[in-house]
């Protein structure tokens, strides 16, 4: 695909102005579109759409594989009978519509109300709606990771967000099992995911109709607290209490003199070897039908990653440790489609591929 000189932008749907105060996936990511289109643009760059922590980072998400509810457009789930003039009326910030900043906190109050009253009114579509149609067929597609992530939200909430190794009220992912009274909220943000993609795809489709290509973006690491690690903890490096037993993070540099410690739990490769690397190609695929292209953040982590025992207050006492090379991206050529094509994050010291 980048075999043409071409140009674009990069702006995360987050920076679009809005009345809900964040940008979404509606009528304005549309005429972003077109504006790309009129100035001859043919990549849109994104940053990862996944969810934020409540600061606004997408690099602690609760799940790699979900898209962030907040991005949900008000005005298209209003087209779709789930919300009312007055129920945007009530929620809209116009005053901040052009603000130069996200406030996450304020946003995130005004966007749950409504996605929770959308929720609400999906459920009491009748049975024979197209809706519900759609979201069978949407669950049926993204099951292996969508009903853990729903899971981990139902749980975490009924725990009051605290870390799952402390949770009283559980779940149990594999196989999934959930107790009766994180039933609504469980169902709740299986809907969310399905408001999330019925709007990107509608985004993606525009941006295909025009020629524009969208990259994406893939973090290496994912947060100790999220469905990833809390389904999948065969996969990191976690004592039998669940505790990262080493972090990730990069060492020393003319930038930061004691290097950065990220807190990430860090990736059992001999595990994910055995496993033939099965979670990172879902992670990959799942990328892959949100974009075009992807970028794979700190790319140089593939190579040999900086290792730095838990409990360290800074990374200067990590080590670099050989990571999955070449076994990794062979794994993935072979498992993602043969067009896919990873993007390496800018400035990384790369093995050759």
């Amino acid at each position: 695909m980048l075999t043409e000189r071409a140009s674009g932008i990069l702006l995360h749907p987050t920076s679009f102005p809005t009345r809900f105060g964040i940008g979404d996936l509606g009528p304005r990511a549309h005429e972003f579109l077109d504006w790309l289109d009129a100035a001859g643009q043919r990549y849109w760059q994104v940053l990862p759409l996944c969810p934020a922590d409540p600061g606004g980072s997408p690099y602690q998400s609760a799940s790699s594989f979900a898209g962030h509810p907040l991005l949900v457009s008000p005005e298209f789930l209003m087209e779709d009978g789930l919300l009312t003039d007055s129920d945007l009326a009530e929620a809209a910030l116009p005053e901040i519509e052009f603000a130069p900043r996200v406030d996450f906190g304020l946003a995130a109050d005004r966007k749950r109300k409504l996605l929770e009253i959308a929720a609400q009114r999906f459920r009491e579509l009748p049975s024979s709606h197209f809706l519900h149609d759609a979201l069978h067929t949407f669950v049926e597609e993204h099951r292996d990771w969508l009903e853990p992530h729903a899971q981990f939200m139902a749980a975490s909430e009924a725990n009051h967000g605290i870390s799952w190794r402390d949770w009283t009220i559980t779940a149990q992912p594999m196989p999934p099992a959930i107790p009766p009274q994180l039933s609504t909220r469980f169902a709740s943000h299986l809907v969310f995911q399905f408001f999330f993609f019925r709007q990107w795809q509608r985004l993606r489709d525009r941006a295909r109709q025009l020629g524009i290509h969208i990259i994406g973006d893939i973090p290496i690491y994912v947060s100790h607290d999220s469905a990833d690690v809390w389904a999948n903890r065969s996969l990191f490096q976690l004592d039998e209490r669940g505790v990262s037993t080493r972090v990730a993070g990069v060492p020393p540099d003319y930038f930061a003199a004691t290097g950065q410690l990220w807190m990430n739990p860090l990736y059992d490769w001999d595990a994910m070897e055995r496993d033939g690397f099965g979670w990172w190609i879902r992670r990959l695929k799942a990328s892959l039908q949100l974009v075009d292209l992807v970028r794979l953040d700190h790319f140089r982590g593939f190579e040999a990653y900086w290792s730095v025992p838990a409990g360290e207050t800074t990374a200067m006492n990590g080590e670099w440790v050989p990571g999955p090379r070449d076994k990794l991206l062979q794994a993935l050529r072979d498992g993602v489609a043969a067009h896919a094509q990873p993007v390496p994050e800018p400035g990384d010291s790369l093995p050759p591929l």
